[in-house]
């Protein structure tokens, strides 16, 4: 072969390894993550509902999910790498549907005990939160049923105010969808013999007109 042949030859080989270098410099730049989280519980919710142990983030998007060696790999100079230390990853959720004033019930009075089967035992346990209350403090209770008790009727502001005329109560019934509050929290809500019922709402009144501490839906 002349030396030309040679030159050419010699030519397109380091063309060819020119090439491989830019190639694997690019394909290391599309890998290569600004963001790795290693040795964590990384729960993927795929179809296999698999867990892995690291995430790589590259520009805001999650580019790999895998063993934390394996995210390592893609890491650069300017790459955060976090050790979880064993904590758990989730995907983003979204919950549409809350109910954030439900979690009061965590400190709230349980009226759905089996003991409670009459008025006065949902009396009593008001008694016994207000007894431990300041003045003003607001009394929580949920889960008293009408239907579970003896006297077969709502509780009413008329029961509660005995033990409680100096705290505001209000005790939501079973099916979230009313409940009663004594004189003392409808004082503060404003609602008296001539407030309408609002949209969607119902403010149960006695036989005179007045509320009866009973409101129902949007009340």
């Amino acid at each position: 072969m002349s030396w030309r042949g040679n030159a050419a030859v010699g030519i397109a080989a380091l063309g060819i390894a020119l090439v491989a270098v830019i190639a694997s410099a690019l394909a290391r730049a599309q890998t290569s993550a600004d963001l790795i989280l290693v040795n964590g519980t990384v729960i993927t919710v795929d179809a296999a509902d698999s867990i892995a142990q690291g995430v790589a983030v590259s520009g805001g998007k999650i580019v790999a999910v895998g063993a934390s060696r394996d995210m390592r790999a893609l890491a650069n100079g300017r790459t955060q790498v976090i050790d979880l230390h064993g904590r758990t990853v989730t995907p983003g959720l979204i919950d549409t549907h809350v109910h954030f004033s439900e979690t009061a019930d965590l400190f709230s009075i349980n009226l759905s005990d089996v003991a409670i089967t009459k008025i006065d035992d949902v009396v009593k346990r008001v008694a016994e939160r207000v007894a431990t209350a300041k003045g003003g403090e607001w009394i929580r209770g949920s889960g008293w049923d009408e239907g579970k008790l003896a006297e077969r009727r709502y509780v009413l502001a008329s029961d509660l105010d005995k033990v409680a005329p100096n705290n505001p109560v209000w005790l939501e019934h079973t099916t979230g969808h009313y409940g009663v509050a004594n004189s003392y929290a409808l004082k503060l809500a404003e609602v008296r013999k001539v407030t309408p019922d609002p949209p969607a709402g119902t403010i149960d009144r006695d036989v005179q007109g007045n509320p009866t501490g009973v409101m129902k839906e949007a009340a």
